[in-house]
């Protein structure tokens, strides 16, 4: 009885040592199981106040890096890591819009106009600025100065409309390809 009583006393040591280490892994399985979570997939179409989609529309998850942007018929997808997930849907000249995700698997944002007054703001080569801020000169060229120009393409339209804005038609032939030179060579 003695040799049967020796056998099982490693047997029961060999167990409690594996017990903790068990547990261990088990925790440790838990606390990783989050990460391992499958993302929701998350899709839709983002449109104007006026129903027309919105092309290049930035869509973000809030608080992470995760994004896209809608192709040219306003449609995009994008992977939330859960329900509680907040989407931005946002573009140039409208307001922000955020959704919450919940159980929805499509959003369709409606997007409204910003108040902002985009007369203020120029665009240059490199960037934009404010008008008040810019210290060159700087010529407009309306939509309505070229229309009243009638012009075959944009070089004709510009000819003679700014100052220090050079076109030559290279050919002499109506339509023909243009040199365009802003302020000397």
């Amino acid at each position: 009885m003695d040799k049967k009583r020796l056998l099982q006393v490693p047997a029961f040591w060999l167990k409690c040592r594996l017990l903790p280490l068990f547990f261990l892994l088990f925790f440790q399985l838990v606390a990783l199981a989050p990460l391992y979570a499958q993302n929701i997939r998350v899709s839709g179409t983002v449109k104007d106040f006026k129903g027309n989609p919105v092309e290049g529309a930035s869509v973000t998850v809030k608080g992470s890096n995760t994004g896209t942007t809608t192709d040219t018929e306003g449609r995009y997808s994008v992977a939330v890591p859960g329900s509680k997930s907040v989407i931005v849907f946002s573009g140039v000249g409208f307001l922000a819009k955020e959704e919450t995700v919940g159980t929805r698997t499509t959003i369709n944002p409606v997007l409204n106009e910003s108040t902002n007054n985009l007369e203020e703001v120029v665009v240059i080569g490199y960037g934009t600025q404010r008008k008040r801020d810019v210290t060159g000169s700087i010529t407009s060229v309306t939509a309505k100065q070229i229309e009243e120009r009638q012009a075959v393409n944009l070089a004709d339209a510009l000819q003679g409309q700014a100052a220090g804005l050079l076109v030559i038609n290279n050919s002499g032939e109506p339509g023909a390809e243009s040199s365009i030179t802003i302020r000397g060579g």
